[in-house]
Order: C-alpha cells, then structure tokens, then sequence
C-alpha cells in the first residue's frame, strides 16, 4: 500500500488524466486521503498478439 501522500496523488493525477482528463485538477486532499494505492510487482506477464 502506498502511504506517502505525494507519491499518491502523482498516481492518481496520472489515472485521472487518461480517464477524465477534465477532472485532473479537481483532486482534492480529501480524495486522495480517501483512497487506496495499491502497488503490484509484476513477476511475470504473458499475452497473445493478433496480426
């Protein structure tokens, strides 16, 4: 879980510009002290590609 409130909000500002870019600059500190981060280590990661 990520604590530090920096690291938080540039994770979330990035998930919010893809999504809704419009609303990136309307993150408050309450949303972000609302929310959980979560960081995954990937180990392994496989897929198919289509041509």
């Amino acid at each position: 879980m990520v604590k530090d409130v920096g690291e938080k909000r540039a994770v979330l500002e990035r998930i919010v510009n893809k999504y809704t870019p419009n609303l990136t600059n309307k993150i408050s500190d309450n949303m972000i002290n609302s929310t959980v981060v979560l960081r995954i280590q990937v180990k392994e990661i496989s897929g198919k590609y289509y041509a």
